[in-house]
């Protein structure tokens, strides 16, 4: 650069930096007497773009956002910015502990946080694109690709724009988001942790790797990287930018939340999700070998059947059923060694699964249940079809015929009963285990659970006490005893032991619910909404927890949120009485009357004896001058459990108007 900026104001020190957009030099500042980043343009480079660019710096007052001091076009378009007397990102971190890793990424995350707050996506972020200065301050930089999420593209549509090592799914296929800046901060944090870039390649190999690929987890290369900051940048870095952290805002809380020891929205990665990701990018490699399976198990039992009846005429004959009884053990052996393998979990994909169950289903192949008893849990355990269930009663009967003395059948025989809701014979089956086995955790459990569904609360804690003493801890038990002092509204005693199932499981979305619950009743509503915000998170599809918020901003005044949450937990669970109930009732105190009457229809459709239906119905009825409805609604309210005197001034005012 020789032009009239340089010879006049700047004067070149070195070059620092050389791009496809031009170079970037450090120069001094002779009429303020300081060192400046001077960027100057290359002749080729998209004006629209260094417009842009000088635009977006413009708009930016950050303390951890390059400065820009000066923009000319004379002799060449440039760039006059802050230089950053420092080190790149990738240096500086490698001698910072986790607190202070945290903390710079919190001041990084702030900084992006502000740029989007001003309607600009970085298109970006890498760490050669982060310096951090002498006082230990990062620096975001670069903002040459620039987008703005308001106004006109400067880029062709479909244009890929960054470096595809930490472009987001959607970036690569050019439409690029404020999400797409979570997930490249999600890439930087991964190379930092890690010391190597999440994929390596060609560029058309990196960007078929991003688009159809996850990449090793962090701690699959080195085990020393905190779990939860694992789990954070795992977030970010989701192809699915629904899963990634709403904005930086939102990730910056989150940094903040770890580094203060409180609950983060992130699940710590474990080996099931590494099992998972496999089966997923796998699928048909494992489906393909569960269709041979089925297919070589029910080629087998067919070509024993046709041998075996000519067995005894032909050796021959005799000798291939040999071998074909030798290959079905060998392959029922392979199928009992991937399940003690972290692999298990995989053959119990509903979909994976569905071809063994079709075969296993068939009365005729009952007898090779029977033999091989691995099969029974497989076919059995999860399922809710009264088919399936009452083929399941038949393998019981007949394992127990031959196998009277199996606690473990009648346990499971005893859970088939239930399902199917004969509630006598499972008590039998139960109280049978138990006799053939007094410390056989699992029947104490499952009768305490049936006394639970039948409503004999004493009875289910008599057989949970005694579950208790083979397993203080259990948190499948814990819960259980939480659900009854629940319903017993012994609240402190509940929240004791969903207290103790988070601390054993930290993603367990039902125990943050229940105990969201209690504080609600117990007026502690920060904390009650803590906690449902905690169970939503881990679980998005998780209706009651939608529901039960939604009561939660009925009691703290706030009716747009909670009729929110109410159409949430009803676009989940289409047939949810009580979120109808509740949603019909929100409406009626915004004077919606005629919305809050059809969804109280509806749920008096769903269940014809729901007093809460009732009851709101017939306020609405009565804003809507229909009185005597009123007052039939409010008769079934009290008939089905709202007590007279909730309703009676209501009753006497209507009464009085009809008079």
């Amino acid at each position: 650069m020789n032009g009239a900026a340089s010879k006049n104001r700047y004067e070149i020190i070195q070059e620092i930096g050389r791009g496809g957009m031009g170079s970037v030099y450090k120069a001094y500042d002779n009429k303020l007497q300081r060192f400046i980043a001077l960027k100057v343009l290359a002749s080729h480079y998209n004006l629209k773009r260094f417009a842009a660019e000088y635009t977006a710096m413009a708009k930016l007052n950050h303390p951890n956002i390059v400065r820009l001091f000066e923009c000319g076009d004379s002799p060449q378009p440039f760039l006059a910015m802050e230089y950053i007397e420092g080190q790149t990102l990738t240096r500086y971190s490698q001698k910072l502990n986790r607190t202070d890793l945290i903390d710079l990424f919190i001041k990084i995350c702030e900084a992006l946080a502000y740029a989007h707050s001003r309607k600009i996506i970085h298109r970006d972020i890498k760490p050669s694109n982060i310096m951090v200065d002498k006082n230990g301050q990062p620096k975001v930089m670069d903002f040459g690709l620039v987008k703005f999420t308001e106004g006109e593209s400067i880029s062709a549509s479909g244009e890929i724009l960054g470096t595809p090592t930490y472009m987001s799914p959607e970036q690569v296929n050019g439409k690029c988001t404020p999400k797409s800046d979570i997930y490249s901060i999600g890439a930087t944090l991964y190379e930092i942790l890690t010391g190597q870039k999440m994929y390596s390649g060609t560029v058309q190999n990196i960007i078929v790797q991003v688009l159809h690929k996850n990449p090793v987890p962090p701690r699959q290369i080195s085990s020393e990287i905190c779990p939860y900051l694992e789990a954070i940048c795992l977030k970010c870095i989701s192809r699915n930018p629904r899963r990634r952290y709403k904005n930086f805002k939102q990730l910056v809380q989150e940094l903040k939340n770890l580094q203060n020891n409180k609950p983060i929205l992130a699940k710590k990665y474990t080996s099931w999700d590494t099992a998972k990701k496999l089966f997923i990018q796998h699928k048909v490699i494992f489906a393909s070998i569960f269709i041979v399976f089925v297919v070589l198990v029910g080629s087998v039992l067919i070509l024993m059947d046709a041998l075996a009846d000519k067995a005894k005429a032909n050796e021959e004959l005799q000798a291939n059923i040999k071998i074909k009884e030798e290959f079905l053990e060998s392959t029922v052996q392979f199928y009992r060694l991937v399940q003690k393998s972290k692999y298990a979990d995989l053959f119990f994909e509903e979909e994976l699964v569905k071809p063994l169950v079709t075969t296993l289903s068939k009365p005729e192949n009952l007898p090779l249940i029977e033999k091989y008893e691995l099969f029974g849990p497989i076919l059995f355990d999860s399922s809710t079809q009264k088919d399936t269930l009452e083929l399941a009663l038949q393998y019981y009967n007949n394992f127990i015929a031959k196998n009277p003395n199996k606690a473990v059948t009648y346990n499971n025989r005893g859970n088939i009963f239930f399902k199917l809701n004969q509630y006598d014979k499972a008590l039998e089956d139960y109280n049978k285990a138990i006799s053939l086995n007094d410390t056989y955790f699992e029947a104490y459990n499952n009768r305490g659970n049936m006394y639970f569904h039948l409503e004999r609360y004493q009875e289910a804690l008599v057989d949970y006490n005694t579950a208790e003493k083979m397993r203080p801890n259990d948190p499948k038990l814990c819960y259980n005893f939480g659900k009854v002092y629940i319903v017993q509204k012994k609240f402190d005693i509940a929240k004791k032991y969903l207290s103790k199932v988070l601390a054993s499981n930290p993603s367990d979305a039902p125990s943050y619910c229940w105990r969201g619950f209690i504080h609600h009743k117990q007026r502690k509503f920060r904390l009650a909404l803590v906690d449902y915000n905690k169970a939503i998170a881990l679980e998005n599809s998780y209706a009651t927890a939608f529901f039960y918020r939604g009561e939660l901003y009925i009691s703290l005044g706030n009716f747009d949120l909670a009729q929110k949450d109410f159409s949430s937990a009803i676009a989940i669970y289409p047939n949810y009485v009580e979120a109808y109930s509740s949603r019909g009732s929100v409406l009626y105190m915004q004077g919606k009357h005629k919305l809050a009457e059809n969804d109280l229809n509806k749920a008096l459709q769903l269940d014809n004896k729901s007093k809460n239906a009732y009851h709101y119905r017939g306020l609405v009825y009565a804003a809507q001058n229909k009185l005597r409805l009123a007052l039939q609604d409010w008769e079934n309210a009290i008939h089905y459990g709202v007590p007279r005197s909730q309703l009676q001034s209501e009753i006497d005012k209507v009464r009085k108007m009809l008079k």
